[in-house]
């Protein structure tokens, strides 16, 4: 099922113009590659998307937000609208996860260090 979730990322991040390895990792982070893993603020699915929070991307789509593809999709444009607003990689990624305020910037370290794992597990294989 990872292998299917992971390429679902890698086809939404060519979509929307984003690193697929970045979107690997933060599913990594955020949910440990479960697609029902619920949050006790209300965060969903393998990209931990909260659905009141985006009512307008959910009623575009008309799908479960614990629809993996879906789950996904939304993230993935979440994710990429955070990164415009705050004006970085690290800024968004910290807004994604509620955690703008956090100087220590302990959430994005957290998935970039997951990222440059995966990117480097990747280089070596055959």
């Amino acid at each position: 099922a990872t292998r299917e979730y992971v390429g679902l990322a890698f086809r939404e991040a060519e979509r929307h113009g984003l690193d697929p390895f970045l979107l690997v990792a933060l599913m990594a982070v955020e949910s440990s590659f479960n697609p029902i893993a619920e949050s006790q603020a209300g965060a969903v699915g393998l990209m931990q998307v909260i659905p009141e929070y985006h009512t307008d991307k959910f009623d575009a789509i008309n799908e479960s937000a614990l629809h993996p593809p879906t789950n996904i999709r939304i993230g993935t444009l979440v994710l990429k609208e955070y990164i415009r607003r705050a004006g970085s990689l690290v800024d968004g990624l910290q807004m994604y996860n509620g955690a703008a305020s956090d100087e220590t910037t302990a959430f994005a370290n957290k998935v970039l260090s997951e990222k440059d794992r995966l990117q480097s597990g990747a280089g070596t294989r055959t």
